[in-house]
């Protein structure tokens, strides 16, 4: 919320048509819609206020615009190499056992540990798909692609 209210007191933010505002559900996909929805209407109040016109906005909550989830269950669905994921979920699996005293979030753990077993090791999600380690292509990113497309070409409205 607070980069978004700094972003449209950006100077030049009036001259912005569509905003995709994008936001993990975790356990609520409800909860995370709602979310993106009140830091959108708070930041249109910035923008009444200094008279600009709020563009369209467009929401997705991850992993996929209907449950819940985070961005690292999305890219796990689609390994640009499922055989080093099938790696990671064993390496997840061995610390699960191992009576570490904190909790691990198993999906966060398992991109991690794929990662990390990539030829440049220390990718994050980010530089990994610039790497070509996660499948883009895949149809689990589909429902992403659309959401990208919309708000880049408008060609559909949120539900």
């Amino acid at each position: 919320r607070k980069c978004l209210d700094d972003l449209v007191r950006e100077a030049d933010f009036e001259t912005v048509r569509r905003v995709g505002l994008t936001k993990d559900s975790d356990l609520s996909f409800e909860s995370a819609r709602q979310s993106l929805q009140d830091a959108w209407a708070f930041a249109c109040r910035i923008l009444v206020e200094g008279g600009v016109n709020a563009p369209e906005a467009l929401f997705f909550a991850l992993p996929d615009n209907e449950r819940p989830g985070s961005i690292e269950d999305l890219c796990l669905q689609a390994p640009a190499f499922p055989n080093i994921l099938v790696c990671a979920h064993e390496m997840y699996r061995c610390v699960e056992t191992a009576a570490v005293p904190y909790n691990v979030d198993e999906t966060k753990a398992v991109a991690g540990a794929y990662l990390s077993m990539m030829k440049n090791s220390g990718l994050q999600l980010g530089t990994g798909a610039g790497a070509g380690c996660w499948n883009l292509d895949s149809a689990a990113f589909g429902p992403l692609r659309q959401f990208v497309k919309a708000v880049a070409f408008g060609t559909q409205t949120n539900p």
